[in-house]
């Protein structure tokens, strides 16, 4: 499965947009105008969030935990493209998207 230094790198990036999300959060109270609140706002619901979560997807996947176990219950549409991309670039897991899709359709078909 996972090494130890790969287990490492994904929890450093795991920690790493945890920590930015709470110093942006609290960039958006220091924040003087609306303008400036609303658009760190946006970046860390949008693009942080989006990350963190594709981290999180990946890091299951690479640890064999089951796609309903790591998400019990979402609506959200899963970009497979980057979940791949953040396998291999900390574990070096060459996969394709079809075979997260395959991933994620495997735990909704046995609960099913």
């Amino acid at each position: 499965m996972l090494s130890a230094v790969d287990r490492a790198k994904f929890r450093v990036k795991i920690k790493s947009l945890a920590d930015e999300a709470r110093t942006i959060r609290a960039e958006e109270k220091r924040a003087k105008t609306e303008f400036d609140r609303n658009t760190l706002y946006l970046h860390r619901i949008g693009i942080v969030r989006k990350e963190q979560r594709a981290t999180l997807l990946a890091y299951a996947m690479a640890r064999g935990v089951p796609y309903k176990v790591a998400e019990p219950k979402t609506r959200k549409i899963i970009d497979f493209k980057r979940v791949r991309g953040i396998l291999n670039s900390l574990a070096g897991i060459e996969m394709t998207q079809d075979d997260v899709r395959e991933w994620v359709d495997s735990a909704t078909t046995k609960c099913v």
